[in-house]
């Protein structure tokens, strides 16, 4: 019987690698990070209704959008650290269990601050859930499928910007808000008693809460990865954010675009997967980069054709999303056993990307929607400079392979000069 190495333990590949028990296990981790991308993206879609119904202004209700991604950012690697050496099976059947009552909270909310409170109690579990569910998803597979693992899993963020936001939006235009709300946080309860029964014996770090954050925080390649995740998410979502500037549409046509954008993630997650499988996630990441550049390049010039603007959106949306999975196996790999705590410190840099994107795309906007596109190109142009002195050290140091290939005809890991 074949016995698969994997970062924090071994498991039989007969039994847990059974093909009916992997679908069922990744299905159940995408399925978790749909519900929780979900809940943290639909807000965004309800202010005008939560406002109404609370009696207060809808920049005020926009602060649990805030608190949310402060207290996720915040508490991520403080989670992964002080759990690390805890069964990942209850880390994440608590995390659900926590976005579950946070998210029944804020349906419930009678007030505002009751609202936030929710939020931010959900914002808890959230960031217990997610660098979990992206660091046991590679260990359990063979390792030449690790990349397409992260894909899979990864694809229940993709559906929710894609599928899950549009719909809580929708459902509570023909209900309402609250219930909405309560419809995702019925979600999370069934997520948790899901996991509870299909991700048993996942096993723990290997590493105590100090030693796994100074591993992190000290190695140079980590924290390349992280700056480099900051600036990719940045770039995103300067041009995201601002995209009626850029593309000069609104209501329906503009729907349109974004819609476009997000089947085309869904895309690019998988492709992001496959080519860090085949090419290792050095060059995966550099090309997803390189191409992002040019894709925000060319709607500087797309200008008001909506033809030109939707081929734009939908590039845009396959490379940003592209980019994701080359940096999360990059952090599991430098350091399986802290995997955990790399991959929280991964969601942090995203959720920095998040709060910035706003301030420097609103900068821009008086300029004009090319002006914000050409912003976001700037900025995937740094973060492609940085991966590429990444690579370049990773040469010279020939020790460390923190851009591991892999061999898909042996199945096995193994360390060589990126080609």
């Amino acid at each position: 019987m074949i016995k698969i190495q994997v970062g924090v333990g071994s498991f039989s590949a007969r039994g847990f690698m059974s093909d009916r028990s992997l679908s069922l296990r990744l299905s159940v981790l995408a399925g978790a990070l749909f519900v929780v991308s979900t809940n943290s993206l639909n807000i965004a879609g309800l202010l005008p209704n939560i406002a109404e119904s609370l009696d207060v202004s809808i920049g005020s209700v926009s602060y649990g959008i805030t608190v949310y991604a402060v207290v996720a950012a915040v508490a991520s690697p403080m989670i992964a650290a002080v759990f690390s050496h805890r069964s990942r099976t209850s880390v994440l059947v608590s995390g659900m269990v926590l976005v579950a009552a946070g998210t029944l909270a804020t349906a419930l909310a009678p007030n505002l601050s009751w609202f936030i409170a929710g939020r931010a109690f959900a914002a808890l579990g959230g960031a217990a859930v997610v660098p979990v569910v992206t660091a046991v998803a590679p260990q359990i597979v063979e390792p030449s499928w690790r990349g397409r693992a992260l894909a899979t899993v990864g694809l229940g963020f993709t559906a929710a910007t894609a599928l899950g936001a549009p719909l809580a939006t929708a459902l509570a235009a023909v209900t309402n808000w609250r219930f909405s709300i309560g419809t995702v946080a019925g979600l999370a309860a069934l997520a948790a008693f899901a996991m509870s029964r299909l991700t048993r014996g996942l096993p723990s770090g290997s590493a105590p809460a100090g030693r796994a954050l100074r591993t992190v925080l000290s190695n140079p390649f980590v924290l390349i990865a992280l700056l480099g995740n900051t600036l990719i998410t940045l770039a995103t979502e300067v041009v995201y954010i601002f995209s009626a500037e850029v593309s000069g549409r609104t209501g329906t046509s503009l729907a349109i675009l974004l819609f476009f954008f997000g089947v085309a993630a869904i895309g690019g997650n998988h492709l992001g997967g496959w080519l860090t499988d085949r090419w290792g996630t050095g060059r995966a990441g550099l090309v997803g980069a390189a191409v992002l550049a040019s894709v925000l390049l060319y709607l500087t010039l797309a200008g008001n054709n909506y033809l030109l603007a939707a081929v734009g959106f939908a590039v845009f949306g396959v490379t940003s999303y592209m980019v994701v999975v080359p940096r999360q196996y990059q952090l599991i790999a430098i350091a399986p056993g802290v995997a955990t705590v790399s991959l929280s410190c991964f969601t942090t840099a995203m959720y920095i990307g998040l709060a910035f994107g706003p301030v420097i795309g609103a900068q821009l906007v008086p300029h004009g929607g090319s002006a914000v596109a050409f912003g976001g190109a700037l900025i995937a142009c740094l973060a492609f400079a940085l991966f590429l002195m990444g690579l370049l050290l990773q040469r010279r140091v020939r020790h460390v392979t923190p851009y591991p290939e892999t061999s898909a005809d042996t199945g096995n890991q193994i360390a060589k000069t990126p080609r």
